[in-house]
C-alpha cells in the first residue's frame, strides 16, 4: 500500500479529506434543516397558523451560528491566539503548524454547513414569502 507521502503526492490524501468533511457538513446540515422544519411544523400545527416563512430566517442566523463557531474553532488553533494564551495563562504551549491544521479541519464542517444552509436560506426566501 502507499504511505502518507505517496497518497498526497498523488492528490488521494486531500481527496479522502475533502470528501470526509463533505460528509461531515451535510450532516450537519440534514440534521440541521430536519430539526427547523420539524421545530417550525410542530407550532404551526398546534397554532393552525402557517409558520414556514419563519424558516428563512432561522436558517440564516443559524448559518451565521455555523460561521461562528467554524471561525471560533479556527482561530482558536492560531498563532496570535497562542501567543495571547500564553500571555495570559502562561501554560507555556509552543504553537505548531500541526495544530493549526488540525483546528482547521475541524472548522471545515461547520463553515460549509453554514455556506449550504446560507444558500438554502437564499433559494427558500422567495417561495416562502
Amino acid at each position: 500500500m502507499y504511505n502518507g507521502d505517496q497518497l498526497s503526492s498523488m492528490g488521494l490524501g486531500r481527496r479522502k479529506l475533502l470528501a470526509s468533511t463533505l460528509k461531515k457538513s451535510a450532516r450537519f446540515l440534514i440534521m440541521i434543516v430536519f430539526a427547523d422544519a420539524a421545530g417550525l411544523a410542530i407550532p404551526s400545527i398546534i397554532l393552525y397558523r402557517n409558520l414556514f416563512h419563519y424558516y428563512t430566517a432561522v436558517t440564516l442566523v443559524e448559518s451565521g451560528l455555523l460561521f461562528l463557531v467554524g471561525g471560533l474553532m479556527d482561530i482558536r488553533g492560531s498563532i496570535s491566539f497562542r501567543l495571547t494564551a500564553d500571555r495570559v495563562s502562561k501554560v507555556g504551549k509552543d504553537w505548531d503548524v500541526k495544530a493549526h491544521k488540525q483546528a482547521q479541519l475541524k472548522a471545515a464542517p461547520y463553515i460549509l454547513a453554514g455556506v449550504q444552509l446560507l444558500a438554502i436560506s437564499f433559494i427558500l426566501a422567495y417561495p416562502l414569502n
